[in-house]
């Protein structure tokens, strides 16, 4: 090996704390925020188009929402968080709530607990023309055969018609919530739920109970607890569960408000910098799971940065299959023999970075800096766990050049999201 490649592959081992320290003097993604720019929805949901309300209303209409609920929906201030991200977009929403701790759909409790027939909810109904109102039924009960027909489903059909008499354009949105942290068994006074033997066992109970009442009235689904069984499995280090195994932490609630925002705007989360009281980074990625839960997972090869053209002089290309099992090789067009880097990263950005523009935030690096001599190719194996299917990696090369100003030349970047 020469003395230059040696040379050129130690410095390699430096660059990428360079960039960090570099991006953190400039107010850069190393701070911790949500990468900048404009959000790009994931294919198919038409740019920022129709929510499911029939059409998305321009960030000065006022949407007004209603949640009926309970401590599920109440906690951690759901409804304040989705205004919040709403607002963070220049758009206003004006919400109320009824969520009294236990309060189901039609299942009779103390204190007329039910939704159905509870003053308190049938008034709030009545008072305002609401374009949504969201319907959120007591955890386990999708779960019991007895309760889900008896209770649940006539709950739902009575409080959707009340909901339409009030104001016949009204769009009723079911929340579907999440299973327990472990699964576990639930009975009522007449029967009992399968033993569920993990999460995923029950989630698969609630996500079909609601489909059930979707199908029932005609309406959509909000799919909170598929959100939920996404992030599990994505990023299990991000606790949705509070300790009890049943409420949701902050991160939980953050994730349902974004799942909420995806569907009434019909408009990927992506982007927003409202973190409110959770990490800015797995803010970013509870984003991400929102938008893959509403819109499906989306894959491929694409180039983005376009408009960093002007500053960035590199051209980086990417050819192969990002199918499971297979492998893309990036390499850029016409670097010098010293060689060059590929960085990568969960997130893109969009930060002044040695004289260009950086596409990959820094502080979510997925291989590191890794260094290719000349033109060679790095090649990115792709996974074969199916649970991997729509996630996004970020790519930029960047390469020594003393024609720059600041003696490097940065590439546009390079997004490759696995294909089943």
């Amino acid at each position: 090996m020469s003395s230059s490649t040696t040379t050129s592959q130690a410095s390699g081992v430096l660059l990428l704390g360079l960039l960090l320290a570099f991006t953190s003097c400039n107010g850069g993604s190393s701070s911790g925020s949500v990468p900048v720019g404009p959000p790009v929805p994931p294919p198919g949901t038409g740019g920022g188009g129709g929510g499911i309300g029939g059409g998305n209303p321009p960030p000065a209409v006022e949407t007004k929402v209603l949640f009926l609920g309970n401590s599920y929906t109440a906690q951690n201030e759901l409804a304040i968080l989705f205004r919040n991200l709403a607002a963070d977009r220049g758009r206003q929403v004006t919400d109320a709530k009824h969520t009294p701790g236990g309060n189901t759909l039609g299942e009779p409790q103390a204190g007329n607990g039910q939704h159905s027939t509870n003053p308190t909810s049938l008034a709030m109904i009545a008072s305002e023309a609401w374009d949504y109102v969201v319907l959120q039924e007591q955890s386990t009960t999708p779960t019991i055969p007895f309760k889900r027909d008896n209770f649940m489903m006539p709950g739902a059909q009575s409080l959707d018609a009340s909901i339409k008499a009030n104001d016949p354009a009204t769009t009723t949105l079911l929340f579907q919530t999440w299973g327990r942290q472990n699964g576990g068994q639930f009975c009522g006074s007449n029967d009992c739920s399968p033993v569920f033997a993990s999460f995923e066992e029950m989630q698969d109970e609630v996500t079909a109970a609601y489909a059930d009442v979707g199908a029932l009235i005609g309406a959509p689904v909000a799919p909170v607890g598929e959100a939920w069984r996404v992030s599990r499995a994505l990023h299990p280090g991000i606790a949705l569960h509070q300790a009890d195994a049943s409420h949701p932490t902050h991160e939980g609630s953050y994730l349902a408000a974004c799942v909420f925002y995806a569907k009434i705007f019909g408009e990927s989360p992506v982007g927003i910098s409202y973190a409110g009281p959770i990490d800015l980074a797995d803010a970013a990625l509870l984003q991400d799971v929102a938008a893959r839960a509403v819109f499906g997972p989306t894959c491929g090869i694409t180039e983005y940065g376009a408009g960093a053209s002007a500053v960035n002089t590199l051209e980086l290309t990417a050819v192969g299959d990002p199918a499971l099992g297979g492998s893309v090789d990036l390499a850029p067009k016409s670097v010098p023999e010293t060689g060059w880097w590929c960085v990568s990263s969960r997130a893109e950005a969009g930060e002044p970075l040695l004289g260009g523009i950086g596409l990959v935030d820094l502080t979510e690096p997925v291989f590191g800096a890794e260094f290719k001599s000349g033109t060679d190719a790095f090649t990115v194996p792709m996974p074969v766990d199916p649970v991997l299917t729509g996630v996004a990696v970020y790519f930029q090369a960047l390469a020594p050049d003393a024609t720059q100003p600041m003696g490097f030349a940065l590439s546009n970047g390079v997004r490759i999201e696995i294909c089943p």
